[in-house]
């Protein structure tokens, strides 16, 4: 029988980042993925990588509705449709 400890979700992983990532910043890449990222300070590649949202105590955003026409979306959206060529 497990304990009660054993069926706790983990706070953060543990990833190994290449230095070369994002141009040398890893942690570039991790924030625009919505993660937050500490190095291990005796790993050079080693990075505990938690999500916004258990670092801000939120819950997640799983679902997001983006509306594209209708009333109250501005009319400035233009999509680019290729023209016909001329011989």
């Amino acid at each position: 029988m497990a304990s009660s400890g054993d069926s706790e979700v983990p706070s953060h992983a543990l990833m190994m980042l290449p230095a070369w990532l994002a141009n040398g910043d890893p942690a570039r890449l991790l924030s625009q993925a919505g993660l937050w990222g500490e190095r291990v300070a005796d790993r050079d590649n080693l990075w505990q990588v938690r999500t916004e949202e258990s670092c801000l105590r939120v819950r997640p955003r799983l679902v997001a509705i983006d509306h594209l026409a209708g009333p109250g979306v501005a009319a400035t959206a233009h999509i680019d449709t290729p023209q016909p060529r001329s011989n």
